[in-house]
């Protein structure tokens, strides 16, 4: 059996819940149990406020608990997260679990995505991918005098694949039971950590924390991420009870490089940690766009594009086969581009590629035909406006229109008979009916007569 939840977009579907849930509730707005398959696309949970209590509540709640003999494969696209308090997504399933293309912002409490398996035999457990996801600007709940901070952890699987990912300015309260970090993923297998940024998170509290916690006993693969500008350890390693945990790091911007103060190492029994440092090690500030250039909060997401001066550009693995990253950034650019104009294109560290062009794979209506015409926007991706050039090379009734990702039109930008020559028009960002649109993928077509183009922008707020 499978259910599947699927929303108009992030800006025009909403599960919320303004109150405080009750305790006896499992979860806010959906709980699904006995069913093999689920999913949810292009939607936002927000406003969901819980309780702190055993078993807490969770905004969706996928369990075995009360059918153990069913697994449950979740997929999760699109789904933008924000303003909950102990409410995130809690998966406890031995099926795989799935997440790309989603936000979490501006969360505070326990459990904003929690993914475990059941039991205590690793045949049985499934495998987590998470790909093209930002985490900012959550922090930490306080009750009592008691903190619980928003967090990602990812326990009792077999393999991760933790991909093109941002996590940013981010709080995190250690004072727990046990160290934890802002990520904690504990592999039983494999935990592939590739093309990650995770970058000016603040860890208080008087248990040690970190930027990334790891351990469980997997062979983890650190490739081409950026790991800098995180308070207290980098590295958060716990022991695991069934072998040590190897981890390979390769072609990443680490601060503090191979030194051993970088890593805290949370006991050593009956297993503990092994790293390897191999080729592609980087030990210097990154020049992160928003550093070099003015207008950048660090919350905002295109702070961290590399600029000019980053180190890090081209400076990726110069083999990806096997990396199973998407063939897009997370802004939707080319993955692997020529960003020093060498000649060879060689992938950049981190979840951004430098100056690379639009990745362009989508519906057949948004295709280019033949045409002499042609249209680019800058600056791309941008907020609030972007300036649209387009020449002609005759006179021609012309029509340029905005659409979203589905086809649908925003905005119908020009329709006017225009001679041959350049012309410059300016998008602001809002609809027909005047309202601001939110983040989020964009495409222009520009008709001259029987010509046609059409580009991808990116509005990023």
């Amino acid at each position: 059996s499978y259910v599947t939840i699927k929303g108009a977009g992030r800006d025009y579907t909403f599960l919320e819940e303004p109150l405080f849930i009750s305790p006896n509730w499992y979860s806010a707005v959906a709980y699904a149990v006995g069913v093999t398959e689920v999913g949810m696309e292009d939607l936002t949970i927000r406003n969901v406020i819980a309780p702190i209590v055993p078993n807490s509540n969770q905004a969706i709640r996928l369990s075995q608990f009360l059918a153990p003999e069913v697994n449950i494969n979740a997929h999760f696209s699109g789904i933008r997260m924000e303003n909950c308090v102990n409410a995130g997504i809690y998966f406890d399933s031995n099926g795989d679990f799935s997440m790309s293309d989603s936000e979490f912002r501006n969360n505070s409490g326990i459990r904003m995505l929690f993914i475990r398996g059941r039991g205590t035999d690793p045949a049985e457990y499934g495998n987590a991918y998470i790909n093209n996801v930002v985490v900012r600007d959550n922090y930490p709940f306080y009750i009592d005098g008691t903190a619980y901070s928003a967090r990602i952890s990812v326990s009792n699987v077999n393999d991760i694949h933790f991909s093109n990912n941002l996590i940013v300015n981010n709080t995190f309260h250690s004072g727990e039971i046990y160290p934890l970090s802002h990520v904690n993923l504990w592999a039983n297998n494999i935990l592939s950590f590739t093309n990650n940024i995770v970058a000016n998170n603040r860890t208080v509290g008087s248990i040690p924390g970190g930027s990334l916690a790891i351990g469980g006993g997997a062979t983890i693969d650190i490739v081409n991420s950026i790991i800098y500008g995180n308070t207290q350890y980098v590295f958060l390693t716990n022991p695991s009870d069934i072998r040590p945990t190897t981890v390979n790091i390769s072609h990443s911007l680490i601060a503090g490089g191979t030194n051993p103060a970088t890593l805290h190492i949370a006991g050593s029994e009956p297993y503990g940690v092994v790293f390897n440092w191999g080729e592609g090690i980087l030990n210097l500030p990154p020049q992160f766009f928003g550093e070099v250039e003015t207008g950048y909060s660090l919350s905002d997401i295109l702070y961290y594009q590399p600029s000019d001066y980053s180190p890090y550009i081209d400076a990726g693995t110069p083999d990806i086969t096997g990396l199973n990253l998407p063939p897009y950034d997370l802004i939707y650019n080319q993955r692997v581009w020529d960003g020093l104009g060498d000649g060879m294109a060689v992938i950049d560290i981190g979840c951004f590629e430098y100056e690379a062009q639009q990745y362009l794979e989508i519906e057949d209506f948004l295709y280019n035909r033949p045409s002499d015409i042609s249209a680019m926007n800058y600056p791309n991706p941008f907020n609030p406006e972007t300036t649209i050039s387009f020449s002609l090379p005759e006179s021609a009734n012309v029509i340029l229109t905005v659409f979203n990702i589905k086809g649908q039109v925003v905005k119908k930008l020009l329709e006017a008979e225009k001679a041959a020559g350049e012309y410059r028009i300016i998008w602001d960002g809002r609809d027909e009916n005047g309202s601001s649109v939110s983040s989020g993928v964009y495409f222009y077509r520009l008709s001259a007569g029987e010509k046609q183009t059409q580009r991808k922008m990116l509005l990023l707020k």
